[in-house]
């Protein structure tokens, strides 16, 4: 994928243009960036001295608070420092969502540590946070690009029931606090699995068999909360038939996942290979359940075939998917001829206020002679 804005330098003075808006953020990200960075460093710094403080004095009590205070405060710093250089300017909302689950995550911790009000409470509300957050953070994240918005929307959207679960467990003397707590927790569980079915999936796709995945998700969530909430007998028809729902959703995931690989011509038979080899172990599987079968039979041996094929088939097209997107950014590769390539963009010169049509590399303005140079990033 080809992103079509340009980046333009000014090579007038050798000093690149940019928008002051965009220096101004730069310049903040930069600072705040390395505020983090320094807070980490400290505050291993300061866990290091506690630590041997600790053993010296043999103050475990007070000083084991204070490294773990330290401890906490690093890694905190560290995901913060992390968010700022890998998430883009473009999504300083995602930014502030890390920054709020951050701060959360960070307060509850600390009460617990301290031992400030009901601690088993804290710490399950800061894992809540942890959780829930982090969740919505990486749906929003991916609901960035154009072929992971429907999935990433949807990782984003539900995490907020299961985070309602959380509390409600956590804070909330219900006999049935447990049970929430699972509904919540499975939540996730499925809302993960239905959302890498619709991975790189866009509503004018042709593969609309991934929603068959999506519709297996829902479906096994509905019975897993009956299941949850009428107990776990030994063996039931109930039982049997989520297992075999939420095998349906397995096998139309690992395909949708295999899709994602970019294979060359003489690789693509690869895949539907696989893919076979994966529904006759899922198939196997679900016979083995269903039968309540045992032992070392010969159902079993095939099944332990089946599965290391499937393995290491998905190992390989994993590697060569990867070794063939590297391949395809190295400098010097030829274009492929199904690609569309973009020989000019519309810019305004920024000194003389033209509009004009300028080729990509090096140029400059008709009117003002101003210098560019102009590139297409790959986003990908």
């Amino acid at each position: 994928m080809v992103d079509d804005k340009p980046v333009a330098t000014e090579h007038s003075d050798d000093k690149e243009f940019r928008t002051p808006n965009d220096n101004g953020d730069k310049k903040k990200s930069s600072r705040r960036s390395e505020l983090m960075f320094r807070v980490m460093l400290w505050s291993l710094g300061i866990a290091a001295v506690c630590g041997v403080g600790a053993v010296l004095t043999a103050s475990f009590a007070v000083v084991g608070r204070v490294v773990g205070t330290a401890m906490l405060t690093a890694g905190v710093s560290a995901a913060l420092w992390q968010s700022i250089d890998q998430l883009e300017l473009k999504r300083a909302s995602i930014r502030r969502l890390v920054d709020v689950a951050s701060a959360g995550f960070y307060l509850f911790c600390l009460l617990a540590i301290w031992g400030i009000g009901n601690e088993p409470k804290m710490w399950g509300t800061a894992i809540a946070i942890f959780a829930g957050f982090y969740q919505a953070t990486g749906g929003l994240w991916l609901a960035e690009r154009h072929d992971r918005r429907i999935s990433g929307l949807l990782l984003a959207v539900l995490s907020i029931p299961s985070f309602m679960c959380w509390l409600i467990a956590i804070w909330l003397d219900l006999s049935k606090s447990m049970e929430i707590f699972f509904v919540g927790t499975t939540l996730t569980a499925w809302t993960i699995a239905a959302s890498a079915c619709l991975f790189g999936h866009t509503f004018d796709s042709k593969h609309q068999w991934r929603w068959l995945g999506v519709a297996a998700a829902a479906l096994g969530y509905g019975l897993t909360v009956v299941l949850i909430f009428e107990g776990y007998p030994t063996t039931t028809w109930l039982e049997k038939l989520t297992f075999l729902i939420g095998s349906i959703c397995a096998i139309v995931l690992h395909a949708n996942l295999l899709l994602l690989a970019k294979l060359g011509n003489e690789q693509k038979w690869l895949r539907p290979a696989v893919i076979a080899v994966a529904v006759g172990c899922v198939c196997c599987v679900d016979t083995l359940v269903i039968t309540e079968a045992s032992g070392t039979g010969l159902l079993v041996r095939i099944t332990i075939a089946l599965a290391i094929v499937a393995s290491a088939g998905t190992i390989a097209i994993a590697y060569i998917g990867r070794r063939n997107t590297r391949l395809k950014k190295m400098p010097g590769e030829p274009v492929a001829a199904s690609e569309p390539i973009l020989a000019a963009v519309d810019v305004r010169c920024p000194r003389c206020g033209l509009q004009q049509s300028l080729s990509l590399g090096r140029s400059e303005c008709q009117s003002c002679k101003l210098g560019f140079e102009i590139q297409l990033i790959d986003s990908t």
